[in-house]
């Protein structure tokens, strides 16, 4: 999903979101693995892959 942070302000700060974009993957509602920066759309399904 995205979310815009200025307006779910509370959503980032759960989620300790400190800079923009921020990718955050979930498996069975916990936190598998974080990257924050940019990301080209052939990266961000290797590190998608990495992670399941």
């Amino acid at each position: 999903a995205k979310v815009n942070t200025e307006d779910e302000q509370q959503l980032g700060a759960k989620h300790h979101i400190r800079s923009i974009p921020t990718l955050i993957l979930f498996g069975g509602g916990y936190e598998i693995a974080r990257h924050a920066g940019v990301m080209g759309t052939v990266d961000i399904i290797r590190w998608v892959q990495s992670h399941t």
